[in-house]
């Protein structure tokens, strides 16, 4: 997997685990076409299940018809490398906490 690569995967959220990964954006809308033509035309082919699997991370139980596939383009996001910020996030992390709210939105900052 490199920066700059296009993914396919069977849901617009969630963890994206395709272990294929093309150049282009239209060599992976071509290949997940022809992959959902091929297991929707006979889905009894366990060769072709797999497939469907590694490619889309769909797991189809009742063999029934996919319609849908969603491409990303993969994008590397590192996580700061400052020990000078884990105070602050200590701190952001206890004052949400003690604020009392049901919902508590915690923002990792690098400043």
């Amino acid at each position: 997997m490199k920066q700059g690569q296009w993914m396919l995967n069977g849901s617009y959220g969630g963890r994206w685990e395709s272990i294929t990964y093309f150049d282009t954006k239209e060599e992976a809308i071509k290949h997940g076409i022809n992959l959902l033509k091929k297991y929707n035309h006979n889905t009894h082919d366990e060769k072709t299940r797999n497939q469907v699997m590694n490619d889309l991370t769909i797991y189809s139980y009742y063999n029934e018809l996919i319609y849908t596939f969603f491409v990303g383009e993969i994008e590397e996001i590192a996580f700061p490398d400052e020990t000078d910020s884990l105070p602050s996030i200590r701190r952001n992390y206890k004052d949400s906490y003690t604020d009392g709210r049901n919902s508590v939105v915690i923002y990792l900052s690098a400043s």
